[in-house]
C-alpha cells in the first residue's frame, strides 16, 4: 500500500493544475477535483463551449509576479504556450483611426494614458486613448514590458496537456459540498457526482482549495478555526500565538462567507 500522502485539491482550473504539478514535482499524490463537464481548465475551457472554436473563456496570460513568469517560461519551453504577438494598439479618441502598440507604445510613457475628457499637459491636447492602457496593450512591444501568451493549440488544452504530462489524476463532474478534518489528522469529503463514488470514502492527508465557492471556503475555514479552538482549549492564556491564529482563521471565515452573501464574485480567478 501507498505511503505517499494524498492531496485533494478542489478546483480544476490554472490555480488548481498549477498546485497539482507542484504537488507532484514534490513527490506527493494529488487528486485534482473539479465539477466541470468533461476535463479540466475552469474558466480556460471557454473555447469548449464557443461554437466559433475560438477561446471564449480567459484569453491570455501575463505575469506581472517573477515567480508565475518562470513558471510560464517553462511552460512555453516545454510546447504548452507560444507568445501572443497580437495586433493591438489604440483608437483615437477625436477619431483619428488605429494606431498600432509598436508606434504608440514606444511614444508615450507608462502611466500617461487618460480616461475621457482628459487632456495632456499640454494645454488643449487630447489624451492618445479614452480608456488607458488596458492590461498593457500599448506597452505590449516595450523591450521591458511583461509577455502575453496563449496555450497551444487552444487555451482549454491547457489544464488537461498539464495534467496528461505530469500524470496527475483528475475527475470531473464532482462537485464538493463540504470538507471535514478527521480526528488524529486528515480530510474527508462530502461529494456530489455519478462517476466517483468510490472518492466517498477516501481519506486525505491534506486540501487545497482553488475553488471561486466561496461558501465552501467559508465552511472549510470555519472548520479549522473550531478545530483549533478545540486543540487550544487546555492552553493558558498567556499562550497568545494560538488565539492570534484562531483569531485569523475566524476572520477569514467571515470575510469568505460575506463574498457569498453579497454574491460579488472575482473577475479572474486564477
Amino acid at each position: 500500500m501507498s505511503t505517499t500522502p494524498r492531496v485533494a485539491v478542489v478546483g480544476g482550473g490554472i490555480a488548481g493544475t498549477l498546485a497539482s504539478l507542484v504537488l507532484r514535482n514534490r513527490g506527493l499524490n494529488p487528486l485534482l477535483i473539479d465539477q466541470g463537464r468533461g476535463a479540466v481548465g475552469g474558466r480556460l475551457r471557454g473555447a469548449a463551449r464557443s461554437k466559433l472554436g475560438v477561446d471564449a473563456g480567459a484569453q491570455f496570460f501575463r505575469a506581472y509576479d517573477p515567480r508565475l513568469g518562470h513558471v510560464l517560461q517553462m511552460m512555453e519551453g516545454a510546447g504548452l504556450l507560444k507568445r501572443w504577438e497580437g495586433r493591438f494598439g489604440l483608437l483615437g479618441s477625436q477619431g483619428g483611426g488605429f494606431l498600432p502598440s509598436s508606434i504608440v507604445g514606444s511614444a508615450a510613457p507608462p502611466g500617461t494614458m487618460g480616461r475621457q475628457g482628459e487632456t495632456s499637459p499640454g494645454e488643449g491636447q487630447p489624451k492618445a486613448t479614452d480608456y488607458g492602457d488596458f492590461c498593457g496593450f500599448v506597452s505590449h512591444h516595450r523591450p521591458d514590458s511583461v509577455p502575453t501568451y496563449v496555450a497551444l493549440p487552444s487555451n482549454a488544452d491547457l489544464c488537461p496537456k498539464i495534467c496528461q504530462m505530469a500524470d496527475i489524476e483528475a475527475v470531473t463532474d464532482t462537485r464538493v459540498i463540504k470538507a471535514e478534518m478527521v480526528e488524529g489528522g486528515g480530510w474527508s469529503l462530502d461529494l456530489e457526482s455519478s462517476n466517483y463514488d468510490y472518492l466517498r470514502d477516501e481519506m486525505f492527508d491534506a486540501l487545497v482549495l482553488t475553488t471561486h465557492d466561496p461558501s465552501l471556503a467559508s465552511k472549510t475555514v470555519q472548520s479549522i478555526a473550531q478545530a483549533e479552538a478545540q486543540a487550544s482549549a487546555g492552553l493558558s492564556d498567556a499562550d497568545l500565538a494560538a488565539g492570534a491564529i484562531q483569531a485569523r482563521l475566524e476572520n477569514l471565515a467571515r470575510d469568505l462567507q460575506l463574498i457569498k452573501d453579497s454574491g460579488r464574485q472575482p473577475l479572474f480567478t486564477w
